[in-house]
């Protein structure tokens, strides 16, 4: 995540200042830079936002420099170096404690250019292990009714695919889509026999049924950070319907969040394409066509017609992570 500035944050530790003058000058249009003495290195590394990097100095104590390194050092996080003055030597040590890079070279753009490289495979990792948790997290709620745990899968790129074509930009895609497999974790606390039933449900059945969306929302919580709220959006509005006729507040057209919007459609397709204990799949034609009808009902007019325009690419995630035996176009 980035600071309240849009920037990532970087943590500089500088007993001379030396380091911190030349790498204000390289990297401060881009990052957001926190610059603090040996002595508060271990503090401010544990601040939030957390650092995105942290650049220690070696100078002007060199064995203690790389003793910062291997302390402060973290997997998803790299720890540079910087060796602007110091001799060979210390720089192949600064490797051995842990130092993901050494900056040795006073020339702003090599120093701009490397700690954006290695900010960017910090978060290349970080969104690959949220991903993953979202997903087994996902899974977890829905493993009764699929087991294969392509489901969550599917949403969350059906779900990409639509936020695109909706305008979000690519952050906020990003995000939808690592929150998307959420969507129904509130089903874990749904009763089996609720949940399994092959038949329509009894009245007080759906009652029950419909709080999932709210159990879900228990279980994300406060929203705190921009990745909460979206989840919490997913998670509380993807059963909101266009015509306020949903639940669990009854929202309607623009008062339902985005991502919920998005959410109620692809989240309908994949049910409705996908056997369950209690159906069979729909084929895809038919699926496409009953969303299409309910643009201006259940879903948002404008974003079944964006839906429609991707369908190659909806097409493209089916086919990918579809399950074995569903029905393809026109059978």
């Amino acid at each position: 995540m980035t600071d309240h500035t849009g920037n990532p944050p970087i943590l500089i530790i500088d007993d001379t200042g030396d380091a911190a003058e030349f790498l204000a000058d390289a990297l401060a249009t881009d990052f957001d830079l926190t610059v603090v003495p040996r002595d508060e290195a271990a503090a401010a590394a544990a601040r939030e936002p957390a650092p995105r990097a942290i650049l220690v100095n070696l100078a002007p104590d060199t064995a203690a420099g790389h003793e910062l390194c291997r302390r402060l050092g973290t997997p998803g996080r790299g720890v540079i170096a910087v060796a602007l003055d110091a001799p060979a030597g210390d720089e192949v040590a600064a490797f051995e404690a842990g130092a993901a890079d050494v900056l040795r070279h006073s020339i702003p753009a090599l120093a701009r250019a490397r700690v954006r490289h290695h900010v960017r495979g910090a978060t290349d990792r970080q969104r690959q292990d949220a991903l993953r948790l979202a997903h087994w997290l996902g899974h977890s709620a829905e493993i009764k009714e699929d087991d294969s745990g392509r489901h969550v899968v599917r949403v969350g790129s059906y779900a990409r695919q639509l936020g695109r074509a909706a305008g979000m930009d690519e952050e906020m895609v990003e995000l939808l889509a690592i929150t998307a497999p959420l969507h129904d974790i509130g089903k874990v606390g749904i009763p089996d026999h609720i949940l399994l039933k092959p038949g329509p449900l009894e009245p007080p059945e759906w009652e029950i049924m419909k709080g999932h969306a709210a159990l879900g929302a228990r279980i994300i919580g406060p929203p705190d950070t921009p990745l909460a709220r979206m989840a919490l959006d997913v998670v509380l509005t993807h059963h909101e319907r266009w015509d306020g006729t949903g639940y669990p507040a009854g929202l309607a057209a623009g008062d339902i969040p985005l991502a919920g919007r998005i959410m109620a459609i692809v989240d309908v397709f994949d049910a409705l394409t996908s056997a369950r204990p209690y159906k069979e799949a729909w084929p895809l034609d038919k699926a496409v066509h009953l969303i299409k009808r309910e643009a201006g009902t259940l879903f948002d007019p404008d974003l079944v017609g964006r839906f429609g325009a991707i369908m190659n690419e909806m097409l493209n995630v089916r086919l990918q992570f579809g399950e074995r035996g569903t029905p393809r176009e026109g059978t």
